[in-house]
C-alpha cells in the first residue's frame, strides 16, 4: 500500500455565521492525489491544537486512505462540523455490494465501521 503524503497546515478553514463558528475543517483526504492534509491551529483563536486532536484527525483521514486503496471506495467523504458531529456520503462502485453501514463511535462515519 502506498504511504500517503501528509501536509500539516496552519489555521483551520472555517465559516462564521452571526459571530459564531458554524464549521471548521480539521483535515481532509484527496483520493486523486492520495494526500492527507491536517490543520494544526484552532479556527478562531489560532492556538495550536492538542496532540490528541491531531492524532485523531490523522487517523481518521488515514482511514479514508484505506477506504480508497483497500475497499476501492474513492467517493467516500466525511464532513465534520465544529461540534464534532459528522455526516458521511458514500457512493459504492456498482461492481461491489455495499458493506453494512455500521457507525463508528469515534467519528460516526459509516465507512469506518
Amino acid at each position: 500500500m502506498p504511504v500517503p503524503p501528509v501536509r500539516v497546515l496552519g489555521v483551520r478553514p472555517h465559516k462564521v455565521t452571526s459571530g459564531v463558528c458554524t464549521y471548521q475543517l480539521f483535515g481532509d483526504y484527496t483520493p486523486s492525489t492520495q494526500r492527507i492534509r491536517v490543520w494544526m491551529r484552532t479556527a478562531i483563536r489560532g492556538q495550536v491544537s492538542s496532540p490528541k486532536a491531531h492524532i485523531n484527525t490523522l487517523l481518521h483521514e488515514f482511514c479514508h486512505h484505506l477506504d480508497c486503496t483497500r475497499l476501492r471506495c474513492p467517493r467516500a467523504t466525511t464532513r465534520a462540523a465544529s461540534t464534532g458531529a459528522s455526516t458521511t456520503s458514500i457512493t459504492w462502485p456498482s461492481a461491489r455490494p455495499p458493506i453494512a453501514a455500521a457507525r463508528c463511535a469515534g467519528c460516526a462515519a459509516a465507512a469506518c465501521g
